[in-house]
């Protein structure tokens, strides 16, 4: 259990910005890190397996998240990370997947071109 911890605190706390290939890259080194040091760890480890919940995994591909590991890999991070993700959403698969996320916490969605821009925004932080 030990080891699964450090893997996913590490894969939620710095992965997020690097393509799967780089991800699988960085894992593999951390699990020879842990072989080195006599950690124990599931060698089959995967994020999806370990911190996704395949009853909301489900409920995220109903709302329109992918159901490749990548995109569930991206919604476990989104949603456990402590920062806020950046999202690069060039075919509008996240955007949609917020959205229907949401939609029952009455999220807004605003432009910049909005007149009434800066004061939504106030509203919202107050």
């Amino acid at each position: 259990m030990m080891g699964n911890t450090m893997l996913a605190a590490g894969y939620i706390s710095y992965v997020g910005t690097f393509t799967q290939k780089y991800r699988m890259d960085l894992l593999t080194q951390w699990k020879g890190f842990l072989v080195q040091n006599k950690f124990p760890f599931t060698p089959d480890f995967s994020v999806k397996n370990y911190l996704g919940d395949p009853v909301q995994i489900r409920d995220w591909n109903i709302k329109g998240l992918p159901a490749d590991d990548l995109s569930i890999e991206n919604g476990i991070i989104a949603t456990s990370a402590k920062r806020w993700p950046l999202i690069v959403d060039p075919q509008s698969q996240g955007n949609k997947w917020i959205r229907n996320m949401e939609k029952d916490n009455q999220l807004m969605i605003i432009k910049l071109s909005n007149p009434k821009f800066m004061t939504i925004i106030e509203n919202a932080i107050r």
